[in-house]
């Protein structure tokens, strides 16, 4: 390895650290709760050398997000088979958002904070590989869904688009109904997971071309 690959990959080995550092914080605290001397301080550094790593909080924190939908992304990629007809690369899909919300909880709360609000995108450095990763995700659902369309195993006159939004919305509302609404199941001896399948089974029902789509 020539020293400038070796000097290159040191510097990198370092961001990592910070972003491991910064990780914890973010998570722990929430990003409004954080300043960058606070990050410097956990990573044993000043504010000036952290700042030749991450221009701004915000770089540093989508930095922290770009592993969560890397995460999310492999789970995707992971459920998807050649075989799998539209309906069932939907469902695989849906099943592996579910299982990313179940191991990866405090990226999921950090990826739904950053949607909550507004952030300058044009002084976040990482912001074009944060849209295309977002992107991909969005089209692996579109793509499932025309697919579906196309071989029989949704319904002909849906939207692709509005259906692909549809779900995702759906979804992310069924592992988070709110407080109230699990107040009330509660009452009625029902679990958020029995809750989730059923309204993931009710979902299914109303864009499958089949009586029992096998969810």
């Amino acid at each position: 390895m020539s020293f400038k690959n070796l000097k290159k990959q040191e510097k990198e080995q370092r961001r990592e650290y910070i972003i491991d550092a910064a990780e914890q914080i973010f998570i722990e605290k929430g990003y409004d709760e954080v300043p960058m001397k606070d990050v410097a301080k956990k990573v044993g550094i000043n504010r000036a050398t952290l700042y030749l790593y991450f221009k701004n909080k915000d770089s540093l924190y989508f930095a922290v997000l770009l592993r969560g939908l890397y995460l999310m992304r492999d789970a995707f990629q992971k459920s998807v088979k050649e075989d799998q007809t539209g309906l069932e690369r939907l469902i695989a899909l849906c099943h592996a958002f579910f299982s990313y919300y179940r191991e990866h909880p405090e990226y999921y709360y950090e990826l739904r904070y950053v949607r909550s609000r507004s952030f300058d995108m044009d002084q976040v450095e990482s912001a074009n590989e944060q849209m295309i990763v977002a992107q991909e995700l969005m089209d692996t659902i579109y793509d499932s869904i025309e697919k579906g369309i196309e071989d029989g195993t949704m319904k002909k006159d849906l939207k692709p688009m509005e259906t692909a939004v549809f779900v995702v919305n759906n979804c992310e509302n069924f592992v988070n109904p709110g407080q109230d609404m699990l107040g009330l199941l509660e009452i009625h001896n029902i679990t958020p997971n029995q809750y989730m399948e059923y309204s993931f089974n009710l979902l299914i029902s109303t864009i499958s071309n089949k009586k029992d789509p096998g969810v």
